[in-house]
């Protein structure tokens, strides 16, 4: 606990100096408001006590000014005049207590332990309130699978509740050769950092994963070690190891750049709260993409021998999803949803398995019984994919609704304009432009300046005439060039 004592009675700061000292309390002095305000701006002080009258201000005044960068400065009043006015107008101006001249070293020393007391009571319940609030908070990061979504839900937690300038996220990369920590996810850091490799050798970061342990870290060094490692800027920080069970697979480093405000032992143990629930939850994240990936690569050849049975549609799958996930992109969707977009792509038509090979392949028109089980290969779709694993409702919709028409003259359930879902548009758009670009049985491939004039005179009629101004300008110009009528379709 950091003591301020303010009085222009230099007896009176000598005896409370030498009392409070007796109380294990650090204490600092000063006998005008302007030598007061001056040790103030070396750091916060918990309690200050001070003087009603002074050569250059007045008690009140200078309680107020000290609370500005102390809020939580605990006051007390040292006055002569035993005036009931007196006590009222020291309540009102935030004093804990008032202390009334002359008064006793016992009395001086029961007065300040009893402040000490309330605050350490008040900080606790501060603390376990944190607590709790910390939970809660890594129980809904813990709750989501996506690696991106975790990522960004723990800087902003963590910088919202530690209070920190600089908060970044790394996590252990075993594919580069040495492995090595790679920067991930970062508030207050130079977009230009981002991916950027980090070596074990290479400052506090990897210092942490090779101990195991949190650390502190001071605006001068970290205590602790046998060579004095220099903290680059001023500031304080805290560097957490993302462990799951005994195993490394990160590092939280949280920063704050003033010394004013310096990160404690105390914060060190708190936070390990949200540093153990983000390590869960950014594993569990990985885990998760991993098993999404093998899912997908699954999916990617169950179309792949879908489309074998008419040759002219093979490559298809593959080419609509990554022009759906480039759309997607361009259109402003999240990673996590453009990526679905690129698994809709895949499975958009592996119900066209349940429709005759001589219908898919007739090259006259269509009967309408025909075309009544070519209506049904939307839904048919969906009944073929793993729906725990690769089924979210973007999926569901952009594959349900692909084959509807901006003018709502589409299927299965004729919507119209941005009553189809904004996936569904995305692929719809996509599927087209294949379709053009590619041979098909009952016309060969367009070439593309060809395609794009077709697909701009259906955009108001059958697709988003934004979406497609989009997919040309952004998607398109962007293509390798390739010949076309390249056998897909």
């Amino acid at each position: 606990m950091r003591v301020l004592v303010v009085d222009d009675e230099e007896s009176i700061v000598t005896i409370c100096r030498l009392a409070l000292q007796r109380l294990n309390l650090q204490v600092e002095t000063a006998t005008t408001a302007a030598d007061a305000l001056e040790k103030a701006k070396e750091g916060d002080f918990d309690l200050v006590l001070i003087d009603w009258i002074l050569p250059d201000s007045n008690g009140v005044d200078l309680f107020k000014a000290l609370r500005e960068p102390s809020p939580h400065a605990l006051g007390i009043l040292i006055t002569g005049q035993s005036l009931a006015e007196t006590n009222r107008e020291a309540l009102e101006a935030g004093f804990w207590a008032v202390l009334f001249k002359p008064f006793t070293v016992a009395e001086l020393q029961g007065t300040v332990q009893r402040a000490i007391a309330y605050l350490q009571a008040h900080r606790e319940r501060e603390r376990l309130a944190l607590m709790v609030t910390l939970s809660d908070l890594a129980r809904q990061i813990a709750s989501s699978l996506d690696l991106e979504e975790v990522l960004h839900s723990v800087l902003k937690i963590a910088r919202q509740q530690t209070g920190a300038d600089r908060v970044s996220v790394m996590v252990w990369d075993e594919e580069t050769q040495p492995p090595c920590l790679r920067l991930v996810a970062a508030e207050g850091l130079p977009e230009g950092l981002l991916n950027r490799e980090i070596s074990l050798e290479e400052g506090v970061a990897g210092l942490v994963v090779k101990m195991g342990e949190p650390l502190l870290v001071a605006a001068q060094t970290v205590p602790g070690l046998q060579v004095p490692l220099r903290y680059q800027g001023a500031g304080s920080a805290l560097c957490f190891p993302l462990k799951v069970g005994n195993r490394v697979v990160g590092v939280l480093n949280l920063t704050r750049l003033q010394n004013d405000r310096p990160f404690s032992e105390a914060d060190l143990h708190l936070y390990l709260i949200l540093a153990s629930q983000a390590a869960l939850a950014i594993e569990n994240a990985r885990l998760h993409r991993r098993l999404r990936e093998g899912h997908i690569a699954a999916l990617a050849s169950f179309a792949r021998y879908a489309e074998a049975k008419e040759g002219y549609r093979r490559g298809h799958a593959d080419r609509v999803g990554i022009l759906a996930k480039s759309l997607a992109q361009a259109s402003g969707l999240k990673p996590s949803e453009a990526d679905h977009l690129r698994v809709a792509g895949l499975a958009h038509d592996l119900g066209l398995l349940q429709v005759p090979t001589d219908i898919l392949t007739k090259p006259s028109h269509l009967s309408e019984d025909e075309w009544q089980l070519i209506r049904q290969h939307p839904l048919w779709s969906l009944e073929l994919i793993d729906r725990p694993a690769l089924l979210t409702d973007t999926v569901i919709k952009a594959i349900r609704y692909h084959h509807e028409r901006f003018d709502g003259k589409g299927y299965p359930e004729g919507l119209r304009g941005d009553q189809i879902p904004l996936s569904a548009r995305i692929l719809a758009v996509a599927d087209t432009f294949d379709a053009l670009t590619h041979d098909r049985p009952h016309r060969p491939a367009y070439p593309l300046d060809q395609a794009i004039a077709e697909m701009r005179r259906c955009a108001g009629s059958q697709l988003d005439p934004d979406l497609t101004d989009l997919f040309v300008s952004e998607v398109v110009s962007q293509l390798p060039p390739t010949p076309a009528g390249d056998g897909g379709g």
